[in-house]
């Protein structure tokens, strides 16, 4: 039988193992993996993390899980709130038994942290996932209640048609200073308190942002204001293609014909996918034209032309329609709150109407 405890370092890279064992999504399948260092890119989007690992006799790692908490706008109030995430572990360990141990361990680091209490979780699964979406919808007593808010739909865009299209010219600033990035902060933090659940950022967040390559860019002109951090996280997490299936296995041959009509590039099997994550955007005027600009601006950029931007949206949310033209990837998810009080997973759930948090950080 093994054992739950709180990773250490020497743990750093059976986590980092595991999640090249562990292949996401079926069409296309891919691997998040966390190169150099797991403990470390946990960092990203968090303000604080535990892993949790499952080792055996032998102090494999054979099974994680990680707890993380964020500041997100929680029905207008600024909230810290909790993340779970990096649900790991081999074929052999997947067992009920072990599932449910490893909650009570979590509900134990819950209960008696009083350093970063949290009221409840936030945390998603794949739409496409219906094992585990339909294994946390029972109601099991010592399990906490998982009750779904949302589906949510990323972004991945990299179709040369989106930067047409009626968009005027505009005035585009990009720069790397601090204080530049702490008034994006501030626009997109306005923006973000109109939903539910919002995206917040502070100045604690260039920590973590001090582990990636970072810009922040503007954008206006006539009905367009629109402002986002950019950032490419590929210093320290990796998104690989593990297997493309049916028609999806067409994408790598048609990769270089593509490329040359302004489509990003489509990688191989077990290559990288080059990704941009749109952070703390704001947009103002007509907001689906400032989208549309923002994203074309950011493709048009020297760095960023040849990856996929990436961003996100509630599936309710109108704006989302104008990016899935453009999109070469659109993975779906469901938005949870969990927590041991299903009345509180339950209520947090029925009151979210529009959701907007930043997939890139999930």
């Amino acid at each position: 039988m093994g054992t739950f405890k709180l990773a250490q370092y020497s743990h750093d890279k059976g986590c980092r193992d595991l999640t090249m064992a562990n292949a996401m999504g079926e069409s296309i399948q891919l691997l998040l993996c966390r190169e150099p260092s797991f403990l470390e890119a946990e960092n990203i989007g968090n303000d604080w993390s535990q892993v949790i690992v499952y080792v055996d006799a032998d102090e494999r790692v054979i099974g994680m899980s990680s707890r993380s908490g964020r500041k997100v706008y929680s029905f207008g109030e600024v909230s810290e709130v909790g993340y779970l995430s990096q649900l790991r572990s081999y074929e052999g360990a997947r067992n009920p038994r072990v599932l449910f141990r490893g909650y009570q361990f979590l509900k134990k680091l819950h209960d008696l942290d009083t350093e970063h209490p949290v009221p409840y979780y936030l945390t998603t699964i794949f739409s496409e996932n219906t094992y585990a979406r339909n294994l946390f919808s029972k109601k099991v007593r010592g399990m906490p209640r998982y009750s779904p808010i949302t589906e949510l739909s990323t972004f991945a865009i990299g179709a040369p048609r989106f930067l047409h299209l009626g968009i005027p010219k505009a005035d585009v600033h990009w720069s790397d200073n601090l204080d530049d990035l702490y008034k994006t902060f501030k626009r997109g933090n306005v923006w973000s308190s109109a939903f539910s659940l919002g995206s917040f950022y502070g100045p604690s967040d260039y920590e973590w942002l001090k582990l990636c390559d970072w810009r922040v860019v503007s954008v206006n002109g006539p009905n367009v204001e629109a402002s986002a951090l950019v950032v490419d996280m590929t210093r320290l997490r990796q998104v690989v293609i593990a297997k493309y299936s049916g028609m999806y296995q067409l994408l790598p041959m048609l990769s270089k014909p593509l490329q040359c009509l302004g489509f990003s590039k489509i990688p191989g099997v077990n290559e990288n996918l080059d990704m941009t994550y749109v952070l703390s955007m704001s947009l103002g005027g007509d907001e689906e034209l400032s989208l549309r600009t923002l994203v074309s601006s950011i493709r048009k950029h020297e760095v960023f032309k040849n990856g996929l931007v990436v961003l996100g949206f509630d599936s309710r949310n109108p704006l989302q329609k104008s990016l899935s033209k453009a999109s070469l990837f659109n993975t779906k998810s469901i938005l949870y709150s969990v927590s041991w009080d299903a009345d509180l997973a339950d209520q947090i759930a029925a009151r979210s109407s529009l959701v907007h948090l930043d997939s890139g950080t999930l």
